[in-house]
């Protein structure tokens, strides 16, 4: 079998693995990108293989082309206000489910402040 790049043997299965560009990491959630190609037939692995390091070269293109349209403040700003508005959505979920409470939920709050005060 000729050595193909991002192939790996595991339990008699055949897995895609590839590191994630270091520039690229803030995109994904994993260093890695590793796949079960769902066989143990060689030379099936080494065509799935390259269609799936062809379609992540593809992907990290996009990625690193798309990565350069906003300015470092604009990226700032951007996840500032995602942050805002998560930090509202939850705000208002506590206060619906504090004015929907239950005449029980109130009596235990209650008790657990005498209980629990210094």
């Amino acid at each position: 079998m000729n050595t193909i790049p991002y192939l790996s043997v595991r339990h008699q299965r055949f897995y895609f693995r590839r590191s994630v560009p270091k520039n690229l990491r803030g995109f994904f959630s994993q260093r890695e990108v590793i796949r079960s190609l769902l066989t143990s037939d060689s030379r099936e692995a080494q065509r799935a293989a390259i269609a799936m390091a062809d379609l992540l070269d593809e992907l990290f293109e996009k990625i690193s082309k798309g990565a350069a349209l906003l300015t470092q403040e604009e990226l700032q700003r951007f996840s500032k206000k995602i942050c805002q508005d998560q930090t509202q959505g939850l705000l208002t979920e506590a206060l619906e489910s504090f004015d929907n409470r239950s005449d029980e939920d109130e009596e235990l709050e209650a008790f657990t402040a005498r209980t629990f005060r210094n």
